[in-house]
């Protein structure tokens, strides 16, 4: 249990996701709860990285002495693996030792767990990562299955929370009526949507509805229907 007699500092660690420029934000969710005021939430997001690029970052996390640390980190490390062109551009953009595998973000995520584990005394979570688009068993799905059944394997091996995202945000869309909607992941439909948003001031529920997806904005971030369950599950483990 976190101390909540005092200010705790909470890190969320992740990418875009949990940046929150493109994406909703569960972490203002968090902050707004009343339930919350004893803890500090520091915002450990930056777009595009992959767990790999976390871990490099993460004596950042450790300084900050955190209380808690809530980790959502890997979908970048799955799109890296829908061709060879997509993963060497990865390769360019954060300077990566490898191609970026599933044996890669394995280690990665395995070596992220032990430090915090052995440099701070802080209580750890880990979310399954969200669908990659909402159509069940394609491609990327079924990637994103395999990476979340390590997850789930490390969180008990490690003894850390495991917060079940993906199996939420699935349950969700098939109790609105489920969805099949195929995704072509392209960086058009993310600027389409980044423009909608900023430009045209529409929510990013909103920007969902308008290309026929119920949580997910452009296949890839989150609307703020799907940011509201993040931080249910996240205020579920600050709560423990």
């Amino acid at each position: 249990m976190l101390d909540k007699n005092n200010t705790n500092i909470v890190v969320a660690l992740g990418d875009s996701i949990t940046h929150a420029t493109v994406s909703a934000s569960y972490l203002k969710i968090l902050s707004k709860n009343d339930k919350n005021q004893q803890f500090s939430f520091i915002n450990a997001g930056i777009n595009s990285r992959l767990a790999y690029n976390a871990l490099q970052a993460l004596d950042t996390v450790v300084a900050c002495k955190p209380s808690g640390v809530i980790i959502l980190i890997g979908t970048n490390d799955v799109l890296a693996t829908r061709s060879e062109k997509v993963a060497q551009r990865y390769i360019d953009q954060w300077q990566l030792p490898q191609t970026p595998d599933f044996a890669f973000y394995q280690d990665n995520l395995a070596k992220i767990i032990e430090k915090l584990q052995a440099q701070t005394s802080a209580k750890i979570a880990i979310f399954s990562l969200p669908p990659l688009g909402e159509k069940t068993n394609s491609p990327m799905n079924n990637t994103v299955s395999q990476y979340n059944r390590f997850i789930k394997d490390i969180a008990i091996e490690r003894d850390i929370t495991y917060l079940p995202l993906n199996e939420r945000m699935w349950q969700t869309i098939n109790e609105q009526g489920g969805a099949d909607k195929a995704c072509p992941f392209t960086e058009k439909l993310m600027e389409k949507s980044i423009a909608k948003h900023y430009l045209f001031n529409d929510s990013w529920n909103e920007i969902s509805a308008d290309h026929h997806l119920q949580l997910l904005t452009d296949c890839i971030h989150l609307n703020e229907n799907a940011a509201v369950i993040v931080a249910e599950l996240a205020q579920g483990f600050l709560a423990e």
